[in-house]
């Protein structure tokens, strides 16, 4: 027992998590992703062989509680024992809590201000599209409404002239 104990810590290996540079450009980010940098195969296949696979009676019920019928209820067993093995690993995975998730992405982001001026503008010079089927002034939302009252519109009888 203990040589197996002392086999299975021997051969289970870490990785640690970092976040390199950023990104300077569109190119870069392809290539990187573009470059294979581990393998989940080489990530499981640490410890294939102390995988505990879930009971029958487990499988049996999330089965019922799925809806589906319980067809090959071993293989289910060996896919739910390899989710559960992954599962573990991510949970096990050492992180650095240090690192700001706002730098955690690709490209740096340096967002503008929205301002109000800048969304009256985009509103008042907003063209029609007409591969959308938008024709230009063609629907006044307001063309029916008879009452107004502090910029408020009340509709009577509009749509019953479409009859």
């Amino acid at each position: 027992m203990r040589t197996r104990v002392f086999t299975l810590i021997s051969k289970r290996g870490y990785r640690r998590s970092t976040v390199g540079p950023q990104f300077r450009d569109l190119a870069e980010i392809k290539k990187y992703v573009a470059t294979p940098q581990w393998s989940i195969g080489d990530f499981m296949e640490q410890d294939t062989n102390v995988q505990e696979l879930p009971s029958v009676e487990t499988v049996e019920r999330l089965l019922k509680l799925s809806g589906l019928l319980p067809k090959d209820v071993e293989s289910l067993r060996r896919k739910l024992g390899h989710q559960l093995v992954f599962l573990d690993k991510l949970v096990t995975l050492d992180v650095n809590e240090k690192t700001d998730p706002k730098n955690a992405r690709l490209l740096p982001r340096n967002p503008k201000p929205l301002e109000y001026d800048d969304l009256i503008h985009a509103a008042q010079n907003q063209v029609k599209d007409a591969s959308l089927g938008e024709i230009s002034g063609s629907w006044d939302s307001v063309e029916l409404a008879k009452n107004s009252k502090d910029g408020f519109y009340v509709l009577r009888k509009a749509f019953m002239k479409r009859k």
